[in-house]
């Protein structure tokens, strides 16, 4: 049985006309003391876990993007970083003001660490 957050970021998956791929699990083995940093320059389909979902960079206006939401110190934050850009976070900078938003990323992360749980103890079982 493969759990759901593996499948969640399968590139297979793909064939479902999406153009665009849940990097979560690839982007939280890089944060390292509640910190993430991309260096500029490296296109992000070369990160381990990542692959460019869409056939060409010409898809997207401007190029491939990687929209990250995350929740640090129980405020939601959200960045689009462009292929080659770079991101530090947290970044105050990031954080969301609109209530209605931040809701939905806080509660969309309390729904990933509920799914690591299960994942968790479903392959110590």
């Amino acid at each position: 049985h493969v759990g759901r957050g593996v499948q969640r970021y399968n590139p297979s998956k793909l064939a479902n006309g999406r153009k665009w791929l849940d990097v979560t699990i690839p982007l939280q083995f890089m944060a390292k003391a509640d910190k993430l940093v991309l260096h500029s320059g490296i296109s992000k389909h070369q990160l381990m876990g990542f692959c460019r979902p869409a056939a060409s960079a010409g898809v997207f206006e401007g190029g491939h993007k990687l929209l990250v939401r995350y929740v640090y110190k129980s405020k939601a934050h959200q960045v689009v970083v462009s292929d080659l850009g770079a991101m530090n976070a947290p970044d105050a900078s990031h954080r969301v003001e609109d209530a209605g938003a931040a809701e939905g990323i806080e509660k969309m992360a309390g729904e990933i660490v509920e799914e690591a749980a299960e994942e968790i103890i479903t392959a110590l079982l």
